[in-house]
């Protein structure tokens, strides 16, 4: 009988905690401001909420098509059938009452959501090398930044292991940060290799004015001398690297010692 009230008091202890923690949870989720969507999940607590409420449930069964808009990369595929890009992933940005949206093969545009005018593209020119490793031709989204006057700019990174700042007014790169606007993530990586066995393709998170960035990795073949998979943290503004946390870690590191038989190495 002990044992038995034993497990209905931690029963009623977990309800109770339940209980208290539902309201803050409730309260905890905003979504996006400003009936905007200024990052790839929606805000930068990933919430992919938004409080918009124009379109419902009562009639969402009378919308209209307003407009399309024609990828870039469609004459570009046409023209080069070698070339073919994969699916489109993408997450669009709202931002300012503008739409960013990068392609599949990295060609950012800026669209005018009420009419799906093009306002400007810049085009990284991934398509023109050989297929990239591992997911070939790929993009999933974009990262938005602005300073304290307002000015905006786009970061994109791209399955050339670089990534780009872009004036989110112009389309124009911004040339003071990194190299004439762009960053090569293979430059700063501890360990040489080659281009095709890293990308950045997901959109990079943008904390306290560092630019956080992962590692998109070729995974086949599985080798020794492998690419390893650094998280990296930029000046968003400079482009200059801040700081590196090392996966595999470094000897001395906390988890160097879970790594068997040299494998850090």
């Amino acid at each position: 009988m002990a044992s038995r009230s034993k497990r209905y008091s931690i029963w009623r202890l977990c309800l109770v905690t339940l209980t208290a923690f539902a309201p803050l949870q409730a309260y905890s989720q905003d979504g996006a401001a400003n009936g905007e969507w200024a990052a790839y999940s929606g805000d930068k607590g990933s919430t992919k909420y938004s409080a918009l409420s124009q379109i419902n449930a009562d009639n969402v069964d009378t919308l209209e098509v307003a407009w399309t808009w024609d990828s870039p990369d469609n004459p570009i595929a046409k023209e080069n059938p070698g070339k073919t890009p994969g699916g489109f992933k993408v997450t669009p940005l709202v931002v300012n009452g503008v739409m960013c949206v990068n392609s599949t093969y990295a060609i950012v545009s800026a669209v005018n959501p009420a009419t799906g005018e093009t306002i400007w593209q810049f085009d990284p020119k991934v398509w023109e090398g050989a297929r990239p490793g591992n997911l070939g031709f790929n993009a999933r989204g974009l990262a938005y930044w602005e300073d304290d006057d307002g000015n905006g700019r786009i970061i994109l990174g791209t399955n050339r292991a670089y990534v780009y700042a872009i004036d989110a007014k112009t389309g124009e790169l911004i040339e003071e940060f990194g190299e004439n606007g762009k960053i090569d993530l293979l430059a700063t990586l501890r360990r040489k290799n080659n281009r095709r066995n890293i990308f950045s393709i997901s959109p990079a998170i943008i904390a306290n004015d560092v630019l956080v960035i992962g590692a998109g990795l070729n995974d086949r073949p599985t080798l020794k001398e492998m690419i390893p998979g650094d998280v990296r943290g930029f000046d968003v503004r400079t482009g200059e690297l801040i700081w590196t946390f090392y996966n595999p870690p470094e000897k001395g590191e906390v988890g160097y010692n879970t790594w068997k038989d040299g494998s850090a190495e």
